[in-house]
């Protein structure tokens, strides 16, 4: 039987859907109302998960380097970042070494413009260095430098409520966009939720994938109605901007779940799919 926690987020799922085709109505059909009203109902709802000291925001990120992202639409901020809020509560300037997370909404990346645009965010990001990395002593306990660097880098989400029918396809044109253009493995996105279907993670090292056969690359994990419990797990699990002495509470209730269905999404797998949908 499930928890009541895991009832809980299941309800979350579907409300996160009702609220993004209710943002169409309550903005009149202008884009940019409906983006506003789907990108603070978003935010409110990691917010119940992510409360006070740590702070939800919209925006640019530089680093150190004097680097700059897009702005990305939901950034899970760390309780050290310093409190540059301007007279419109917005923040004036955010800092890669203050950022957990990064969240980029594009409801519907069935459309290939709009996963691009996504993919192309999400790297603008992926530039950025932090200065240090969130593991406790990294020499000690023989940490890879390959996995140090890769903590330093700030964990990219994508959100969204639809992808191609069959997600494998969504996958593969994720696998073809970093293939044509080049785009180097640290500034490739981390993971693609598809809420109530699963979830697309990018594996980029051994020491960090689920495969049992420690392969990386795209895995889509068939997570169905505990696709927002899943991304809740995955947004507690990735490197924060600081280390953490003590485990976050919910992963604690809701780490017994598993996927329906763990595959890797290979380039030739496409002769398997490409009946289905183009």
């Amino acid at each position: 039987m499930e928890s009541k926690l895991l009832q809980l987020l299941r309800h979350e799922g579907s409300d996160l859907k009702t609220e993004f085709e209710k943002a169409s109505i309550k903005g009149r059909g202008t884009p940019q109302e409906v983006s506003e009203f789907r990108e603070n109902y978003f935010k409110n709802f990691i917010a119940r998960y992510f409360p006070f000291p740590h702070r939800i925001a919209k925006g640019n990120v530089v680093d150190t380097n004097g680097n700059e992202s897009a702005s990305i639409d939901c950034l899970i901020i760390n309780p050290k970042h310093p409190y540059t809020i301007d007279t419109n509560e917005k923040f004036s300037v955010i800092f890669a070494d203050g950022v957990d997370v990064a969240i980029e909404v594009k409801p519907d990346i069935s459309v290939i413009d709009e996963l691009h645009r996504g993919l192309k965010q999400i790297q603008s990001l992926k530039k950025l260095t932090r200065q240090d990395s969130p593991i406790l002593a990294p020499s000690k306990v023989k940490m890879p430098k390959h996995i140090v660097e890769h903590s330093k880098k700030i964990p990219a989400f994508i959100f969204s409520l639809r992808a191609k029918h069959d997600p494998l396809l969504t996958g593969l044109d994720i696998i073809r966009y970093y293939k044509e253009h080049g785009i180097p493995l640290e500034e490739q996105v981390d993971y693609v939720v598809i809420n109530e279907v699963g979830i697309i993670s990018n594996y980029k090292y051994p020491e960090l994938t689920k495969a049992a056969d420690k392969s990386t690359g795209l895995f889509f994990e068939h997570w169905g109605g505990h696709t927002i419990a899943a991304f809740l797990l995955y947004l507690n699990r990735v490197y924060p901007a600081s280390a953490t002495l003590s485990a976050a509470v919910i992963p604690k209730y809701i780490q017994q779940i598993k996927p329906e269905r763990f595959e890797k999404i290979l380039l030739n797998s496409i002769d398997d799919v490409s009946g289905i949908e183009k």
